[in-house]
């Protein structure tokens, strides 16, 4: 096939600029480019010494407390479906609202499994994904489990949890990223475990859940992210005419 000459150096000269790196947030009640009033996230603790409690409504959730409470977190991050990105990173930062605590401890993060797509904040308990429906809690396979320990996934990482600092940052997978862009509604989310007791109400971090009334204290999703740019204009090259065509598209 003939070569069109100058048509490497055109393609070059008409090729898109570099992806350039971003950030966007995502918090219950803040606005962004892709949301207004953003609405997706979804938080609660669970206590192993109340099985049927729910605490969806509360404006805190506790991790802690002799290892007997457990929390959960999920966003929903439908909007950015279809959208031209190259995610780098996610984390969650949780703002500290108070402590029941003499020292520092571990938290770890989990992924719960996603055969518990279901959970529901408000009616979520120890023993059941929905306490009202007595839904039970399931396991990777998709048996019904008789705690929500049954349905703590792998590990992702064990985060040093300071009593001296206001907040808690921990990362997001990326897989667990991608399940709530495509099917936020199927996710499991994320679960935060205590590590270490010492006492009834040692080991404790109260953190505002999305029901706070003040905004920053509501759980905060930051996505480090590239965008991937549309090309502007596109070239054909046609060797054995000798011919070149090149035609704009407009940006949506």
């Amino acid at each position: 096939m003939k070569t069109v000459p100058g048509l490497l150096a055109l393609l070059a000269l008409l090729s898109p600029a570099p992806a350039q790196s971003a950030v966007v947030t995502f918090q219950q009640g803040a606005d962004n480019e892709w949301v207004s009033d953003y609405t997706g996230t979804s938080d609660t603790q669970l206590a192993t010494n109340s099985k049927n409690a729910t605490a969806g409504d509360l404006d805190f959730f506790l991790v802690g407390r002799n290892q007997t409470r457990y929390s959960i977190i999920r966003f929903d991050l439908s909007s950015l479906q279809g959208a031209p990105l190259s995610v780098s990173s996610a984390t969650i930062t949780l703002t500290r609202t108070g402590n029941a605590t003499a020292a520092d401890f571990d938290i770890e993060v989990h992924s719960v499994a996603a055969t518990n797509g279901g959970w529901d904040e408000m009616t979520a308990s120890w023993a059941h994904l929905n306490a009202t429906a007595e839904t039970p809690w399931k396991n990777a396979a998709g048996d019904d489990q008789v705690a929500f320990s049954g349905a703590v996934g792998a590990l992702h990482q064990s985060v040093a949890y300071s009593t001296t600092s206001d907040s808690f940052t921990f990362e997001v997978p990326l897989a667990v990223l991608q399940q709530w862009i495509d099917a936020p509604s199927s996710s499991g989310g994320l679960a935060l475990v205590p590590v270490g007791s010492n006492g009834d109400n040692a080991n404790a971090a109260y953190f505002g859940s999305s029901e706070h009334a003040t905004m920053a204290y509501r759980p905060l999703l930051t996505i480090h992210y590239a965008a991937i740019p549309e090309p502007s204009v596109a070239v054909i090259g046609l060797g054995g005419l000798g011919l070149v065509w090149v035609f704009s598209r407009k940006r949506r």
